[in-house]
């Protein structure tokens, strides 16, 4: 169960990484470090996925303009916190170089 996970969240975030354009890839320090990075790219994505469908479905078109600009603002905060967070993880680690 633990390989099959594995293997979807490699294959997640190779599909994210080629439509990024390779980015992860072109930049891994190893093959190793490679794997790991998508890795941690998919994880980050999934869990980007999930908080911005929460925040998401907390919205509706019924509420006051000032609570769907709130929304959006901590969904856009959300956003930016995962990318720094995904950016000094593979900095921090090594996986990826300038």
């Amino acid at each position: 169960m633990i390989v099959i996970a594995v293997i979807v969240l490699l294959a997640f975030g190779f599909l994210i990484d080629l439509f990024s354009g390779f980015y992860v890839l072109r930049h891994s320090t190893s093959l190793y470090a490679g794997v790991a990075a998508l890795l941690f790219v998919a994880i980050f994505s999934l869990i980007g996925e999930s908080g911005s469908e929460w925040i998401g479905g907390k919205d509706d078109v019924a509420h006051p303009l000032y609570k769907r600009v709130f929304h959006l603002l901590v969904l856009l905060l959300f956003t930016g916190i995962i990318l720094v967070i995904m950016w000094f993880v593979l900095k921090h680690l090594g996986l990826i170089r300038n």
